[in-house]
């Protein structure tokens, strides 16, 4: 079992700490606080696995395809294929 931490950013204590069962999942504001999960030490004779989702909700003006990237993309010139 590994343990899920969440930290306060400003006093780098542990605000949170839990052991996520089967099929359970931690919502956090990653820009908020500082997150961490200990090593998985599986039960003796097992196998340990951690599946971990990802999904980020950025408002569109924050997006990481904001603008800038979207005109830089746009600009950028591709290198040409060359086919054998």
């Amino acid at each position: 079992m590994g343990e899920k931490q969440v930290i306060d950013p400003v006093s780098h204590e542990i605000i949170h700490r839990q052991t996520l069962g089967e099929n359970q999942a931690i919502l956090l504001d990653d820009e908020r606080y500082i997150h961490y999960a200990t090593d998985i030490e599986p039960a003796q004779g097992e196998v340990g696995y951690r599946d971990i989702w990802v999904v980020e909700i950025n408002p569109w003006h924050h997006r990481a395809y904001g603008p800038a990237h979207e005109q830089r993309a746009s600009q950028a010139k591709l290198p040409e294929v060359v086919s054998a």
